[in-house]
């Protein structure tokens, strides 16, 4: 397993969400500049696996695109495309923590 380059920080957000063209409400476990991971119960793993891209739309309309890093019992990993900076990341974080 890689290290991550950045700190996760715990998460509870729910975010609007769009991968191979339906959208979805986003339940986020945690979140960096980096990636998150999130519920993908909803999703069989034919629908949504390793290499699909998911787009993510966060606070005051910034959306943010990655790519399935692992996926394994509802929960996938997504790597953004390009990194968050460090303030949006935190910024949600503490939208979380209310």
């Amino acid at each position: 397993m890689q290290r991550r380059v950045t700190h996760r920080r715990a998460s509870r957000v729910e975010l609007d969400a769009r991968a191979h063209g339906r959208a979805f409400r986003a339940r986020l476990f945690d979140l960096s500049a980096t990636g998150c991971c999130f519920d993908c119960s909803g999703w069989s793993r034919a629908e949504l696996s390793n290499g699909d891209r998911v787009a993510f739309k966060l606070a005051d309309g910034i959306k943010v695109s990655g790519r399935i890093a692992w996926r394994h019992r509802g929960i996938a990993g997504v790597r953004f495309v390009s990194a968050l900076p460090e303030t949006i990341a935190m910024h949600l974080d503490s939208e979380a923590a209310r």
